[in-house]
């Protein structure tokens, strides 16, 4: 089966473009992008083993009408780690394209093409009703995602990421000094720590993975009933995803 991937650029992106064939073998990661990665061109990727189940597609985000020309078949799983920040995005309203309307819009493909798994990362501390305009449109899409009432959705909410970027971030910097620092356990405030974007990645795709056994498993029960599987909502805070990391 093939998986979708949107935001494959940014950082937990590039951990799941690489970790994808550990945990999926046999499966094809669909990725659309503006333009294809330099560094991913075909002459570079021809005789890597980890790359070859990775399908980079030019995609326009601005035309909703390039959904219909994405290849559906044989996908039952969208995952969505597209992120930016207002400073980069240039203005409030361009940030809300890329972390609300974007994700949504796939989230709505997924629903009409009856995609069971629907795999995104938000931010911790999303609440619609935020005085904080990033948390609030977190908690915004967080909410309009539950309405749709996809087979499976999966959120996960981290706290500040840390990896490497192109550009340098000064918050991370800072976090990645306090996380070693700081006793966030004896304080009980574990889910505030730092966590790397590769964890975040490692997570996503050990819950897909157990999502995806757990429906073949249902599949199989000979005395199940069709459509009996209501619609599952799982949001994963910063210390469970650590957790979930952890164990693979």
């Amino acid at each position: 089966m093939n998986t979708i991937l949107i935001g494959g650029t940014g950082l937990i992106g590039s951990h799941t473009i690489q970790l994808f064939s550990r945990f999926f073998p046999q499966d094809k990661l669909i990725c659309p992008v503006r333009s294809i990665p330099k560094e991913t061109s075909p002459s570079e990727i021809k005789n890597k083993k980890s790359q070859s189940s990775i399908e980079y597609v030019v995609f326009d985000f601005e035309n909703e009408k390039s959904l219909q020309k994405l290849n559906w078949k044989n996908v039952d799983s969208i995952i969505c780690t597209l992120g930016t920040k207002i400073k980069k995005a240039g203005s409030q309203e361009n940030f809300e394209k890329v972390d609300y309307h974007y994700p949504l819009l796939f989230a709505q493909a997924a629903k009409k093409q009856k995609i069971p798994f629907y795999s995104i990362v938000t931010a911790m501390g999303s609440d619609a009703n935020s005085a904080i305009f990033y948390n609030r449109v977190k908690g915004r899409l967080e909410e309009e995602l539950a309405k749709l009432e996809l087979s499976h959705l999966s959120i996960f909410q981290p706290s500040l990421l840390m990896g490497d970027r192109a550009e340098m971030r000064t918050g991370e910097e800072i976090g990645k000094f306090v996380s070693k620092v700081f006793p966030f356990g004896i304080f009980g405030i574990e889910k505030y720590r730092p966590i790397e974007g590769r964890s975040v990645a490692l997570a996503i795709l050990q819950k897909l993975k157990h999502g995806k056994e757990e429906l073949a498993h249902q599949a199989k029960i000979k005395n199940s009933k069709k459509n009996s599987v209501s619609a599952k909502v799982a949001i994963y805070e910063s210390d469970a995803i650590a957790e979930i990391a952890k164990g693979v």
